[in-house]
């Protein structure tokens, strides 16, 4: 597993520290804001996956509402996210149901990415043998409204069969951070309905609820 995390200069306290996870509060951005980190890898065992997906939740009960849980799940969370020229496995697949069951439970959603699709890979004699979608990040409705624009990037890595995964929680740096508000005279324009409908259209790759945010902040910045 290969993570990388763009933040600057981070408050963290502790919260949860074991083989499969590390958790913790971040205090220093926003300033007034926690919200709770949490870096996993997934058990290498189906079975021990699925004892691990089902006590995920005790396990963050107690940390802020805005979440965040990112790193290598060995786990996929839709059937197009894994390849194979084997047979496939029913543990493998039970455990993956196990992960989706207990993020649906927890209110999480995949936060997206951009770059290559297949992000590990696994070969057999210098032969590609199979790869999936191991590595993401997914969070809570709390946790997008709080980083709208944040961005996840699969970066292509040489000396891992995983790529590098990178979380730039400022999406674009050259944009500055202005506050926003929305002027009701705007829909007196025709050009306000232009924007709502270009900027309503050009976000890809996101599950449903990741979509709506993201597809609100690009709204927000179109009308600027």
């Amino acid at each position: 597993m290969k993570i990388g995390f763009t933040l600057g200069y981070v408050e963290l306290e502790p919260h949860h520290l074991s083989r499969n996870i590390i958790s913790g509060i971040v205090y220093s951005d926003p300033p007034g804001s926690p919200w709770s980190f949490s870096a996993v890898h997934g058990p290498l065992v189906a079975a021990d996956r699925r004892s691990f997906w089902h006590a995920l939740p005790g396990l963050l009960s107690h940390t802020p509402a805005p979440k965040l849980l990112f790193g290598d799940f060995n786990g996929i969370l839709q059937d197009d996210e894994s390849w194979t020229s084997g047979p496939s496995h029913g543990g493998s697949a039970s455990s993956s149901a196990a992960l989706r069951e207990r993020l649906n439970i927890m209110g999480y959603v995949d936060l997206g990415y951009s770059g290559p699709h297949f992000i590990w890979n696994r070969r057999r004699g210098g032969v590609l043998f199979q790869r999936a979608r191991l590595d993401r990040a997914v969070a809570t409705g709390e946790w997008c409204s709080l980083f709208p624009k944040a961005l996840v990037r699969n970066v292509a890595e040489t000396t891992s069969d995983h790529y590098l995964v990178v979380l730039n929680t400022n999406g674009d740096r050259g944009e500055g951070v202005t506050p926003f508000r929305f002027e009701a005279m705007w829909t007196l324009d025709i050009r306000s309905h232009w924007v709502v409908r270009h900027t309503w259209s050009m976000v890809p790759h996101f599950a449903h609820a990741k979509r709506l945010v993201r597809r609100i902040g690009e709204t927000r910045r179109g009308l600027k």
